[in-house]
């Protein structure tokens, strides 16, 4: 012990000293490099240090928001440089589809679909996240569906026109990563499964709101506490699919291909699948992104 303290004295692995006092309780202080024989301990401290200043942040905060915030913070420091708008200021509900703004029509289906799966209130067993996409499959069609994110470590794909009746789950262990755009208000999301091809969505929101920016939060904070690892999310323009038992790409575009609908447009397919074989490259599926970004549509090209 006594000789890994020199260690750390003579690495200066000491960032934290006074932070405590600074108006970013630390952030801007770089974190040394430690020599190679206790780089572990100084990812351990790292980590240490990472927590306690997410703790004194949360601390400000009434407790019942504490969740909210961790999520946010969680977040912040995977975007941060990456994408400027991702909910930061809003609200964050969660259980979007047990609010009546969202799904007026459908609520009362979802919770007793809910009800069905075991799914029920504030337990070890409750929605974490919930919302409605439009899901692209590799032949180009697009459906209506919701995703709903739960505590006991479920995903579960439903489709909202048959009662919310639930089309596949998958486990949290299943998941490997999650994709999205770096374009503001683009709705994107992929999610890269280990078991079955990934699941290529746009969230929707009844009220505009951009939630890609909270099932990002939700998903990685939820992801490293139960799985004791890092989820791999990559913000990118050009997102690797597995799709039918192999690997494509997609990629986002800032303008319609020519023939295609303007802005508004939730999906327009021109012939041929996005994600099929090489032959097929450059087929679109056109989506809205709405608000900011670079485009008022997004476009998805596959690439063999």
């Amino acid at each position: 012990m006594l000789q890994i303290s020199r260690l750390l004295y003579r690495s200066n692995l000491f960032p934290t000293r006074n932070v405590k006092q600074s108006k970013d309780l630390g952030k801007s202080i770089p974190w040394p490099t430690a020599p190679r024989s206790i780089h572990w301990l100084s990812e351990m401290l790292r980590k240490a240090f990472l927590r306690w200043r997410a703790f004194t942040i949360l601390s400000q905060y009434p407790k019942e928001e504490w969740p909210e915030m961790h999520r946010k913070i969680t977040a912040m420091e995977i975007l941060k440089g990456k994408r400027t708008g991702w909910g930061l200021s809003r609200r964050w509900l969660g259980d979007y589809l047990s609010e009546t703004s969202e799904n007026p029509s459908g609520m009362v289906a979802y919770r007793a679909m809910l009800r069905k799966c075991g799914v029920q209130g504030d337990t070890a067993n409750a929605v974490l996240f919930s919302a409605l996409t439009v899901k692209y499959n590799r032949h180009n069609k697009s459906n209506d569906r919701a995703v709903v994110i739960t505590k006991d470590n479920r995903i579960l794909k439903m489709d909202p026109s048959k009662k919310f009746k639930v089309m596949q789950t998958f486990q949290l262990s299943d998941v490997t990563g999650l994709g999205l755009s770096p374009d503001d208000g683009n709705r994107l999301v992929v999610l890269r499964l280990r078991t079955s091809s990934d699941l290529v969505l746009s969230l929707k929101s009844a009220s505009g709101a951009d939630l890609t920016g909270e099932l990002v939060g939700v998903l990685a904070s939820h992801f490293a506490k139960m799985m004791g690892r890092d989820l791999d999310i990559r913000v990118s323009n050009e997102l690797e699919v597995k799709a039918g038992g192999t690997s494509k790409f997609l990629k986002v575009c800032h303008e319609a291909p020519t023939g295609v609908a303007g802005p508004g447009v939730e999906a327009v397919v021109d012939a041929g699948g996005f994600l099929r074989n090489n032959k097929d490259k450059g087929k679109v599926i056109v989506f809205t992104a709405p608000g900011g970004g670079r485009g008022t549509n997004g476009a998805m090209n596959g690439r063999g």
